[in-house]
């Protein structure tokens, strides 16, 4: 079934709804669609925006052929394309704009039925994306890791472009209002009117930069919080204990901010940490006392410029607290552990001695292994072949001697580091041990990268495995060479992975997104003790106080934003280093999504005419009326 069909379908039920008499000449859909948003770095713009509300009568597409043939037809006025997801090529998008008669897009995804499925190969990042922040950023020929990408998510659109993706029974509600505006307007060949149109409106206040953005306050950092945790509550700088880093990122980005909801392009990886500290957390054997620190780290705003990671290893290498206390700028009081200036709640990851770091496992894409995973690793050292052996072996052993995890490069060519966390720890130290560990092995294998896609338990048992293999690995690590073997599994259910989201915001000190918080909660709990508590001040041992348990773990917030960013005194971002990752959000003007009827040019034009003369006798009544009552007051 095409668009076609889906719209005849629907006339039917359309006219029994007229007849009733239940349709408002105003509809507001705002908050059951998705808007794309402009978002800026040091060299321009690039996302969506309308400078003043559009209106566009309901034209639906299908095909590039009714593309062609919406362009080549003779119609008047504006039209709201209605289109599956499929067609959002950039040269489809540019042969509509130039038509001159495009008002704006509405993107159709998930549709109820077989019109606008989701996309089976579909990716709008760019073929290699983040690389120009990575690790490889200035070698001729970066490997392309995602050859399906458009290039959408880097692209400027000077038209508002909505989505709407129906999952429940309010977002549905709207998918079939404009579905039954597109069917009456088809039944009348888009000329006889009453038509169904749409008012869009996305203005945003960008303005030229990041930098111009940022000092006219119309832009805001695109970032948040991100979130570490160790057990080891007595970790210091000085303490000369190798570190394990176990790493993954929160958040991913997409063409339509509010709607990323996808797993295996970014969240799995978050999953399957929070798995594996699950895990090591059930351990018969204190934490705190293997002779390796373990640490976790999920890292805000990766996909803008690797801001969290970034961000992260600059802090523990060379954080100067310039102020102690509290200072103007700086929503925090800072009595105790923390700096006025740069702004930080709490020091405790100047705890996190780089120096010690000893190995580094990250969770890239890994929802959709169904036939085994891949570790990627910037070089054949001797080190990461080690630990790529001893991944391999748990593998076969926890399955039944049948391995499913293998070294990236065992075709023979070693394609070194897909975008990862990683990049930022080599940055600093080129010879680190560090691991990506992915469901690809030379592409992306979620062709969507920073889209869509569905959970299922085939996802949730990827997980579980690569969670497995990665957290007896991260033991065995930790316990040194003088080891006991002991089991450590994974569980995890598919409720767990449905209900996850990660759309990168915009930075605020003090107001972690949910994700953040749903992390932070979660590593928070693991390491709970069994001493009841109502406030922090009944524990002990500089314990706090979560969900009427002591816990005994230190799990912190840490900033999120381009490393090519830095607040200054009064609180306000600016550009530091356009040579980094420098990307801001435009604040909102307006943003809503209206449909209605609309009549025809003429009848407008003759409203228009009749609401002048109208207004004109109005005048005319009304002068004459106080001519003849000054007249009657006179003679009175």
């Amino acid at each position: 079934m095409d668009i076609m069909d889906e719209i005849s379908s629907r006339r039917v039920r359309y006219n029994e709804v007229k007849a009733q008499g239940i349709i408002k000449f105003y509809e507001d859909l705002t908050t059951t669609s998705y808007p794309c948003v402009r978002l800026l770095n040091s060299t321009g713009a690039i996302g969506c925006q309308s400078l003043q509300p559009v209106t566009g009568i309901l034209y639906p597409i299908n095909t590039s052929d009714d593309i062609k043939q919406f362009i080549g037809q003779d119609l008047n006025g504006k039209f709201a394309i209605v289109m599956p997801y499929d067609l959002m090529k950039i040269q489809n998008l540019r042969d509509l704009e130039s038509s001159h008669k495009l008002g704006g897009v509405i993107v159709i995804i998930n549709g109820t039925s077989d019109f606008a499925p989701r996309p089976t190969a579909f990716s709008p990042d760019e073929t290699c994306p983040n690389c120009q922040y990575g690790l490889y950023r200035d070698e001729e020929n970066q490997y392309q890791w995602n050859p399906n990408g458009l290039g959408l998510i880097q692209e400027r659109f000077d038209f508002p472009i909505f989505a709407l993706y129906p999952f429940d029974d309010h977002t549905t509600s709207t998918y079939n209002r404009v579905m039954k505006g597109a069917a009456e307007n088809m039944e009348n060949s888009f000329k006889n009117y009453p038509l169904r149109a749409v008012e869009l409106s996305s203005l945003m206040w960008s303005a030229i930069d990041a930098s111009t953005c940022l000092r006219r306050d119309f832009c805001q950092p695109v970032g948040g919080q991100s979130v570490y945790s160790t057990s080891s509550v007595n970790i210091s700088n000085d303490d000369n204990k190798p570190i394990i880093v176990v790493a993954a990122a929160m958040d991913s980005r997409s063409l339509f901010h509010m709607l990323t909801l996808g797993v295996d392009n970014g969240v799995s990886g978050t999953i399957a940490l929070l798995a594996v500290a699950d895990a090591i957390s059930r351990s018969q054997v204190e934490i705190n006392r293997l002779p390796k620190h373990i640490l976790y780290t999920l890292f805000y705003g990766e996909a803008w410029g690797f801001a969290g990671s970034s961000r992260f290893v600059s802090d523990i290498t060379q954080f100067n607290c310039q102020v102690k206390g509290s200072a103007k700028g700086c929503p925090f009081k800072n009595e105790k552990n923390g700096c006025g200036f740069p702004c930080k709640q709490n020091l405790d990851f100047t705890r996190i001695n780089f120096t010690n770091i000893e190995s580094i496992f990250e969770f890239s894409q890994v929802g959709m292994g169904t036939t085994g995973f891949y570790v990627h690793v910037d070089s054949n050292s001797t080190s990461n072949v080690e630990l790529i052996n001893k991944m391999n072996n748990i593998s076969a052993t926890i399955n039944n001697g049948s391995a499913f995890v293998y070294a990236a490069s065992a075709n023979g060519t070693n394609l070194k580091l897909p975008p990862s966390s990683s990049m930022s720890f080599l940055e600093k130290n080129r010879s680190l041990t560090a691991v990506v560990l992915g469901d690809f092995q030379s592409n992306l294998k979620d062709e969507y990268d920073d889209g869509f896609n569905v959970s299922d338990d085939s996802m949730v048992d990827s997980i579980c495995s690569i969670a497995n293999v990665t957290a007896q690995t991260v033991w065995l690590q930790a316990q040194g060479p003088n080891y006991s073997n002991i089991p450590i599994s994974v569980n995890l259910k598919k409720n767990d992975v449905e209900r996850i989201g990660h759309y990168s915001s915009v930075f605020q000190y003090d107001m972690p997104g949910w994700l953040p918080t749903f992390a932070y909660n979660y590593l928070l709990s693991l390491n709970s003790s069994r001493a009841p508590c109502k406030a922090s001040t009944d524990c002990q041992n500089d314990e706090r106080c979560f969900m009427g348990k002591c816990t005994n773990t230190i799990t912190r917030y840490h900033d999120a934003y381009g490393a090519g960013l830095q607040y200054n005194r009064n609180g306000n971002a600016m550009v530091t280093d356009p040579t980094k990752a420098t990307w801001v959000e435009s604040k909102w003007g307006s943003n809503n999504m209206r449909i209605f009827l609309v009549s025809s040019q003429f009848n407008q034009i003759c409203e228009l005419l009749f609401g002048c003369i109208l207004t004109i006798l109005s005048i005319i009544g009304v002068l004459y009326g106080k001519k003849q009552l000054n007249k009657t007051l006179k003679i009175a």
